[in-house]
């Protein structure tokens, strides 16, 4: 009896430790240079035509961010196209003002007017060049602007972002989110994360999704202009399920969480099993020596 109880519980043993679980299949990241293409976009203010993104090292790994925007898209006939810039050119500064996020940009050239010449400190390779530049007059549509009101991170924070002039503020947040169960509150504006200020919610996002799940930060944020206030947040860190263990003729499972299907072998000797479930969806199927078989659900398996 002793020799039985110590084989059943070796053999739990090694089923627990044959075990491998992988994490939910996350969402994948936001596009690194989202836009919106109208054929007759009409905005008003004035008109550079650049498509920017953040000047970052481009390394999850790594990640750094310097000063200016990186240059994705000219549009063609365009006045930054007639002032030479190209896709890769690192725009530093707009009359004097640098620039840390493409959100600086467009607020820049919607408040400029048409005919305006701006200076443009722009880098491309190791050297930097001041280029002037003529904006150009547009009118205002009847349809309104398209314009970037959010910027969505469905992994690490599960909440909605936008630049604030001082940092990023938490639009929405998922119900018991991260920061709201650290206690930053819907609204509150993220002004440093371990220490490193914020200069726009791109970055804040990319920020977290180069760290490991579930990883605490040292969140510094304010609400309603009011005095700064520092929090622990821990990101979202997905449940972990068993997708699956094996060993050789004793048993076998596996689990397709997406598919929903399972399936388990007890005593699998190839030609003949002691006991086999299978479930797809509703229906499930028990299965005992091969000879002996019942199903539920809706219908029978398919042999």
């Amino acid at each position: 009896m002793t020799t039985l109880r110590s084989s059943l519980a070796l053999l739990a043993v090694v089923l627990l430790a044959s075990c491998r679980s992988v994490a939910v299949p996350i969402p994948d990241p936001p596009p690194e240079a989202a836009e919106w293409e109208r054929a007759d976009a009409q905005v008003a203010g004035a008109y550079l035509g650049l498509r920017t993104s953040e000047n970052d090292s481009g390394r999850l790994d790594d990640l750094s961010f310097d000063p200016g925007v990186r240059v994705d898209r000219v549009d063609p006939s365009s006045p930054a196209d007639v002032g030479g810039l190209r896709p890769g050119d690192i725009v530093l500064s707009w009359d004097g003002a640098e620039l840390f996020a493409p959100e600086s940009l467009e607020v820049l050239e919607r408040a400029g007017a048409g005919g305006q010449v701006v200076q443009l400190e722009v880098r491309r390779d190791d050297t930097i060049f001041e280029v002037p530049v003529t904006l150009r007059a547009v009118a205002a549509g009847s349809a309104g602007e398209v314009r970037v009101v959010a910027r969505v991170d469905p992994v690490r924070s599960r909440a909605r972002w936008w630049t604030a002039p001082d940092g990023a503020r938490l639009v929405a947040s998922d119900v018991g989110g991260p920061f709201p169960a650290g206690g930053v509150p819907v609204g509150a504006v993220v002004h440093e994360v371990d220490g490193e200020p914020v200069l726009s919610a791109r970055g804040l996002i990319r920020r977290m999704l180069a760290l490991e799940p579930g990883a605490t930060l040292r969140v510094t944020w304010s609400a309603g202009g009011g005095e700064r206030s520092v929090s622990k947040v821990d990101l979202y860190d997905a449940p972990r399920i068993t997708t699956g263990f094996g060993l050789p003729i004793l048993a076998h499972y596996d689990h397709d969480p997406d598919a929903r299907t399972t399936s388990f072998v007890l005593l699998d000797l190839y030609v003949i099993s002691l006991l086999r479930f299978t479930r797809d969806g509703e229906e499930r199927e028990w299965r005992v020596l091969r000879w002996f078989r019942t199903s539920s659900g809706v219908g029978e398996l398919s042999e």
